[in-house]
């Protein structure tokens, strides 16, 4: 069924439909418009712009009816993938429209850098947050204590493991650590029971 309308004339036309970019939220720049008229593109043409590499990104775009545009400082794309977070500042951020897409955001680095994911969870003040029960235990040894906390956490893992050895002395002292690890005993471990606990097959140091 399509609705159809008359005309001044008296004849009947069917309504003109509405290209996606006339809506609001989907209007196009002058440097758009210029840009597809330029290159021939239809108006449902998508437009990205891709740097530093991903091959594979830009066959599976082109595959989709993507259009790709050379220019990497251009501001004419709806998706723009840049290796370098440095990349997508051009255009400036407060220039792009609500719809045009990046794959680096201001603050990125704060979750995607390990360290200073880190860092920011393990100064959380909130209580009922748990960090250990999602988060890979991690330790910075340039804060103080974290490569205490890193050692101790490192002797436990051992001597659980040494819990089947056949070793008398390292089986016994395997669970004393453990007990004191259980008890928040500190310190968990001495020079000596750290020499037991690292057999001669594993010349392990205690770290200066």
């Amino acid at each position: 069924y399509q609705r159809r309308v008359r005309g001044a004339a008296g004849g009947s036309m069917a309504p003109k439909r509405k290209s996606r970019h006339q809506f609001p939220g989907f209007g196009e720049t002058d440097a758009f418009v210029a840009y597809r008229k330029k290159h021939s593109l239809l108006p449902e043409q998508r437009i990205f712009i891709v740097s530093g590499g991903y091959r594979s990104l830009k066959r599976e775009l082109r595959a989709m009816g993507w259009v790709e545009n050379i220019d990497p400082t251009s501001g004419v794309f709806h998706l723009k993938w840049t290796l370098r977070r440095a990349d997508v500042d051009d255009p400036p951020h407060d220039q792009l429209r609500d719809w045009q897409l990046l794959n680096h955001f201001q603050g990125g680095a704060e979750l995607g850098n390990k360290s200073l994911l880190t860092q920011h969870l393990l100064a959380t003040t909130v209580s009922e947050l748990h960090v250990d029960s999602f988060y890979p235990r991690a330790y910075l040894p340039k804060i103080p204590g974290q490569l205490a906390a890193f050692l101790d956490d490192f002797c436990v893992s051992v001597a659980r493991g040494k819990l089947q050895s056949p070793e008398p002395g390292q089986l016994e002292l395997a669970r004393q650590v453990l007990e004191r690890s259980g008890r928040g005993l500190s310190p968990l471990w001495s020079s000596h029971e750290w020499e037991v606990l690292f057999d001669k097959k594993h010349p392990h140091r205690l770290p200066k």
